[in-house]
């Protein structure tokens, strides 16, 4: 039986900052970091959320099972 419990990634992308944190079922936000934006490029900006994401999941309990990702962003998202 697996006794894991299921969490997320959750990141809030802002002009200034992003915080980023694991939200369990269980309402636990575990672990949390948070960066000031990197505003030099799209290409640096996608590097800095890929390894923000990698280090919480690296940081994550090993009873938590991640089923997700969610972004959080200011203004409207286009897609190519």
């Amino acid at each position: 039986m697996d006794n894991s419990q299921s969490a997320v990634v959750a990141l809030d992308i802002g002009g200034t900052k992003i915080p980023a944190g694991l939200l369990s079922n269980a309402e636990d936000v575990l672990p949390r970091k948070a960066e000031n934006t990197v505003q030099i490029s799209l290409a640096e900006s996608l590097d800095q959320i890929s390894r923000l994401i990698q280090q919480i999941v690296e940081a994550a309990p090993a009873t938590h099972c991640i089923d997700g990702v969610g972004v959080a962003v200011p203004g409207w998202v286009r897609k190519p």
